[in-house]
């Protein structure tokens, strides 16, 4: 009977355990499943804040690995030497009309300092789309593999042993324990 329930207890475990991948895969209609699947996007998201915010970001906030690895394609490679960001600036006071991929925007110039001492000019509308770029990243694996381990589960759960039963070679035994267990009851033992 245990093995019964075993499996019964998988089915479920494994339907239970397939409909959260599916839940993983809609991360972006529920964020707090989003900040714990896609972390860096998070971290990202909080770094652009403080960025447009206060103005600077730096490599102790959070949120500047992400931005500043978002930006690694246009690094260029100095000798054996490999260019990092060391320091995020946004210009707060210069806010100019840009065209938005949403239509008319307000943008503002961001500068990377780089680990030469070189700049790197960009602007909020950049940094939005590379930020947005690390939403999905990783959402679609963790769904697949979560959905796929549900699914594992279900199978295995049809596939256990099921019990055998015994054939009880007394049948006379059985009859007089059910026979005391009445005559326990008439006498309000049991």
């Amino acid at each position: 009977m245990a093995v019964k329930h075993i499996s019964h207890f998988l089915l479920w475990a494994g339907v239970f355990i397939s409909a959260c991948g599916f839940l993983v895969g809609q991360v972006s209609r529920i964020p707090f499943i989003h900040k714990c699947i896609s972390a860096k996007y998070a971290n990202a998201i909080s770094g652009q804040r403080r960025l447009l915010s206060t103005g600077s970001l730096k490599a102790s906030d959070r949120g500047f690995k992400e931005i500043a690895r978002a930006y690694d394609e246009r690094l260029s490679t100095n000798g054996p030497q490999r260019l990092t960001v060391v320091s995020i600036s946004a210009d707060l006071s210069d806010i100019y009309p840009v065209k938005g991929p949403d239509g008319p925007a307000m943008g503002s110039g961001i500068s990377l300092l780089l680990s030469d001492g070189k700049t790197i000019s960009s602007d909020n509308l950049d940094l939005a789309g590379r930020v947005a770029s690390l939403k999905d990243s990783g959402v679609l694996f963790w769904s697949i593999i979560i959905f796929v381990f549900g699914q594992i589960v279900t199978i295995l759960s049809r596939y256990l042993p099921k019990p055998r039963l015994i054939p009880c070679k007394n049948p006379e035994v059985v009859q007089n324990t059910s026979n005391q267990n009445k005559d326990l009851s008439d006498a309000g033992g049991i």
